[in-house]
């Protein structure tokens, strides 16, 4: 690759670390839930998972060599030089490297990273965002008819009890003159028991 003049001083690239990930999410799962059982003390079923975890890794076809083969390598180079030739790489016509094609990308900060969760593929990972939205919209939207239906009984009850003078001077509302000087206790009675 072409000089691209980020560090003048270097002649070969140098690549300073190199750490590999691998397929290994059911093992890691396996163990996740084998700590699990530790902590809580059920020694039994964690027994039970190691024999699970021993009997798998002997006897399911392929799982062995899809843990001892990398998926990701993380590379750290050593100068800056390094770094600005690895974000140029796709631009380059591609050559294979062990019958693959390779593909660099920036990776991101390693305390950033779930590692668990580095087998998930994109569209698993689409389908997870969807769903975690779908639950989202829909709390929001029982939130809202809560907030809603709330907001419309304390309307009715302000509806209901409208505001009245009720000075010795101020005249009584029209609905109580016609009907007597008691009514609008008895009224109020009624009321008061059929709330309790």
């Amino acid at each position: 690759m072409p000089h691209l003049g980020i560090d003048n001083d270097v002649k070969e690239i140098k690549i300073a670390q190199i750490t590999f990930a691998y397929r290994n999410a059911e093992v890691m799962n396996w163990l996740t839930k084998r700590g699990t059982f530790l902590k809580t003390e059920k020694w039994a079923k964690a027994n039970e998972l190691n024999n699970t975890i021993l009997d798998n890794i002997k006897n399911k076809e392929g799982l062995l060599d899809k843990l001892q083969t990398p998926c990701s390598v993380f590379a750290t180079f050593e100068s800056e030089e390094g770094y600005g030739r690895a974000c140029k790489w796709d631009e380059l016509p591609q050559e294979k490297f062990c019958g693959q094609v390779l593909e660099l990308q920036e990776a991101s900060e390693p305390s950033d990273i779930i590692w668990e969760n580095r087998h998930f593929t994109p569209f698993k990972r689409t389908i997870k965002r969807l769903i975690v939205y779908t639950v989202i919209l829909s709390l929001l939207a029982g939130s809202a008819a809560i907030i809603y239906s709330f907001t419309m009984k304390s309307l009715s009850a302000k509806l209901k009890y409208p505001k009245v003078k009720c000075g010795p001077t101020d005249p009584i509302p029209e609905e109580y003159a016609t009907r007597g000087e008691t009514a609008w206790m008895n009224d109020a009675i009624v009321e008061y028991w059929v709330n309790e």
